[in-house]
């Protein structure tokens, strides 16, 4: 990974309707285990359409649609003293934006950014599509 500078993520998510566990896309340290789903930035796609950052209810925004393709870009600005989210919801009924300081304890995980996770954690089950997923580091 090389570390601090600028890094944009991007991927069209499928949701179908009968899906009503929580999807979500996390951000981890290039050396993380793959048995160790922890990471310092994750957004939760919740069963009400809404995304929810790391677990905070307080940064619940957005909507997203079921049964559709929309899109999900995040840009990460990896920095020593406060690395930062922009998060950004796009087409087919989809929309919102967000921004999110990585929390300080996580900040040393943020400089080693070198993996996402698409996933779906215990207890929650179902299925749904990310395709065209892509990160590029910015010069």
């Amino acid at each position: 990974q090389p570390g601090d500078g600028t890094y944009v993520f991007s991927t069209a998510l499928f949701i179908p309707q009968n899906n009503t566990g929580v999807a979500t896309i996390q951000f981890e340290p290039f050396t993380q285990p793959v048995g160790n789903p922890s990471g310092f930035l994750h957004l939760d796609f919740l069963s009400n359409n809404r995304i929810r950052i790391d677990d905070d209810d307080s940064t619940i925004f957005g909507q997203f649609p079921r049964d559709q393709v929309f899109l999900v870009q995040v840009t990460l600005n990896i920095n020593a003293t406060a690395p930062s989210a922009h998060i950004i919801l796009s087409g087919a009924g989809a929309s919102g934006e967000a921004d999110r300081t990585v929390l300080p304890p996580l900040r040393p995980q943020a400089q080693q950014f070198g993996a996402v996770r698409i996933w779906m954690g215990f207890p929650h089950t179902g299925a749904f599509l990310a395709t065209n997923v892509l990160v590029q580091r910015k010069q």
